[in-house]
């Protein structure tokens, strides 16, 4: 490579991620968009010409970007006009009252989420009791599991949503008088002022901040109401230059049809954006945690006869294994079965599946910060007959089953280092250490939130989640060596820079 090619050369790093290993004294070339040149010792010197800037990395550890492989950004985006009840460590409705009083004097509405689920269950909580909070504005309250929402009296008035023929025909009415609303249901979302398009653009930017300041250069889009109207504002924004990392955007399986209508299938797109796979999720558009089999198999159907990578939500045993057995059947038939078949979250995995999930492309998509927040104690585990089935990722990638990490946030904690420590450690939040044999070391960690997330890239033949000569250019400096690290240094951990398609990006 010719001196004169070199836009970028990242020096004196203390360890490189290279190959799933850390490695000294290596520097990193950058041309364009890619990485030109992987090498070690001083000889990056001979590639520096006047147009060249030369980044000092201070003895920092340089990563390939992270790959955020199951996430929602545009419900985090929404969230920026909510009060994050994670974020601000609300836990009680007094916190949430001192949080809420600057507001309460105002008409518009005031919107809150991550609320607590087991404080929301342990005192009843409803609408009277929201009430205390704040009588004046409406107010809905969102829990931190996003299956529940509760209302005051205020916003019930608002929406009239426990008046006429179809409130009094709802399942939940009991449930619905009290102001508390579960589930997908329709009625809320039809019912509640949405945010304005500056609100909305306003939490997009605020993500992108965010999502580049914890080193996030791809998030694949998981969410099953995806639908064209999606696509055209993830475009727009794309467009317009405000959200930088690229996004990977799933298409609810239910939805397809607007897609299709388009000539739109998996890996079509360009400019950052891709279309991903069709994410079906039976359970939660017909809200049953054991849907039908065959209407799974509908869907898997359509989705293959219109040339979409498989997405399915497996959020349990008997999820997983319906899947499976469906796959089966589909491939005894003959039935081609194209890309990687991702199988999303499947915190509990019997070693009796384990076999159906070797090889022939498929992958789990885990979510190992959502182990860390709701995760049960040990000895609770045991006794439910769980010991092996609770994120195995050790044995799972013994078996050699292939994994990659994710958030689910805003579900989960968004930075990928709470992930990663988890994996590491099997640290939990509230349960202690749980099931500590199934830990895996600080690089395999690291891999499976980059490495594996190329995999899963469609847009880019696997072009990311590695440094290597040819790759993509998106990085991520930490601010100290990775090769040392212990627990604790890991968490308290920031990004100093994060590159984006070869170039360095603000947060």
């Amino acid at each position: 490579m010719g001196a004169e090619t070199a836009e970028i050369i990242l020096v004196n790093a203390s360890t490189v991620f290279i190959e799933g290993k850390f490695k000294p004294d290596t520097y990193v070339v950058i041309s364009h968009d890619r990485i030109t040149q992987v090498g070690v010792g001083s000889q990056w010197r001979s590639h520096v010409s006047k147009n060249t800037e030369v980044v000092d990395c201070d003895g920092g550890t340089l990563l390939p970007g992270f790959i955020d492989t199951h996430c929602h950004p545009m419900a985090m985006a929404l969230m920026h006009s909510y009060i994050d009840c994670k974020e601000r460590q609300i836990v009680s409705l007094e916190d949430l009252a001192s949080a809420v009083t600057p507001m309460s004097g105002a008409s518009e509405w005031i919107r809150v989420a991550n609320y607590p689920s087991d404080s929301l269950h342990s005192m009843h909580l409803d609408c009277h009791r929201l009430d205390s909070v704040t009588q004046s504005a409406p107010l809905l309250l969102i829990d931190d599991t996003g299956q529940t929402c509760i209302m005051n009296s205020e916003a019930l008035k608002r929406t009239g949503i426990n008046h006429g023929p179809d409130a009094l025909a709802a399942a939940n009415y009991g449930l619905n008088l009290r102001g508390i609303f579960t589930g997908n249901d329709k009625r809320v979302s039809d019912c509640v002022p949405p945010l304005s398009e500056t609100e909305i653009e306003a939490g997009v930017r605020a993500l992108n901040r965010k999502l580049l300041s914890f080193g996030i250069t791809s998030v694949h889009d998981t969410s099953w109401t995806n639908g064209l109207d999606s696509w055209r504002r993830y475009n727009a924004y794309k467009q317009a230059g405000i959200l930088t990392p690229r996004v990977q955007m799933m298409a609810g399986a239910q939805l397809l049809d607007q897609f299709v209508a388009e000539g739109l299938s998996s890996g079509y797109g360009k400019d950052g954006l891709c279309l991903g796979a069709a994410k079906i999720a039976v359970d939660e558009l017909l809200g049953t945690e054991q849907p039908d089999a065959a209407i799974v198999e509908f869907y898997i159907r359509k989705a293959l006869d219109h040339r979409f990578q498989l997405s399915l939500h497996t959020g349990s045993s008997y999820l997983l294994k319906m899947a499976l057995e469906v796959l089966d059947s589909l491939a005894s038939d003959g039935h081609p079965l194209l890309w990687p078949i991702r199988f999303e979250h499947c915190p509990v995995c019997p070693p009796s599946l384990w076999n159906k999930l070797h090889g022939n492309g498929k992958v789990l998509v885990m979510q190992p910060a959502l182990f860390y927040e709701f995760s049960i104690p040990e000895a609770e585990l045991t006794q439910q007959g769980a010991a092996e089935s609770w994120y195995p990722i050790k044995s799972l990638l013994e078996a050699g089953i292939s994994v990659a990490f994710s958030s689910d946030a805003p579900l989960g904690i968004l930075n990928p280092l709470t992930g990663i420590y988890v994996a590491w450690t099997r640290n939990t939040c509230h349960a202690g250490s749980v099931y500590k044999s199934e830990s895996i070391g600080l690089e395999c960690a690291i891999d499976l939130y980059t490495r594996a997330g190329g995999y899963l890239d469609l847009s880019n033949s696997q072009k990311t989640g590695q440094i290597a000569s040819g790759m993509k250019a998106d990085l991520v400096l930490m601010d100290r060596d990775f090769s040392c690290i212990d627990p604790k240094g890991l968490l308290d951990s920031r990004v100093n820079l994060t590159l984006v398609d070869g170039k360095l990006v603000a947060f």
